[in-house]
């Protein structure tokens, strides 16, 4: 529960090859949106063809309240880990809660499926980093504007 709107928040898994095409540009919208900063920032160039490929290899759900989309959530599950790929949430609910509650979601789903870490790569400074470091999650290394971070899932998530 998002304890910061009145309605709890949801996660709904998205069909990648059966949702209509709507809900694949909503994804590329907020994405591109959220990071069109960053993007700018390192002289890299946005590309919506390669977003669609990988739209496809991931598991996607769409964070809501009531009827209302507010994010989403890009998955890549393996053995031994849950690759974060995308946490997306609207501008306008930023910094509300629903980073921090779609982290400890996905980190109960990784744990459910058997996964030993938690893992992503974001901008080495994005201002999501001090999010991702408060859930637990630590640096690993970085590659040029990236940096990769993971967190042992057999400890307890913080906050």
């Amino acid at each position: 529960m998002c304890d910061v709107l009145n309605d709890p928040a949801t996660l709904l898994r998205i069909d990648a090859v059966s949702d209509d095409e709507r809900t694949l540009a909503y994804a590329r919208r907020l994405t591109h949106g959220n990071m069109r900063d960053d993007y700018a920032r390192h002289g890299l160039v946005w590309d919506d063809a390669h977003f669609d490929r990988y739209w496809t290899e991931t598991e996607n759900y769409l964070l809501r309240v009531g009827d209302r989309p507010l994010g989403l959530v890009r998955l890549g599950i393996e053995l031994s880990a849950c690759y974060l790929r995308d946490l997306q949430i609207e501008p306008r609910w930023q910094r509300q809660g629903l980073g921090r509650w779609c982290l400890h979601w996905v980190t109960a789903l990784a744990r459910r499926r058997g996964c030993r870490y938690l893992r992503l790569r974001a901008f080495h400074d994005s201002a999501a980093v001090l999010l991702y470091q408060r859930h637990g999650l630590c640096f690993v290394s970085r590659d040029g504007v990236l940096v990769r971070m993971e967190m042992p899932l057999n400890e307890p998530a913080r906050e």
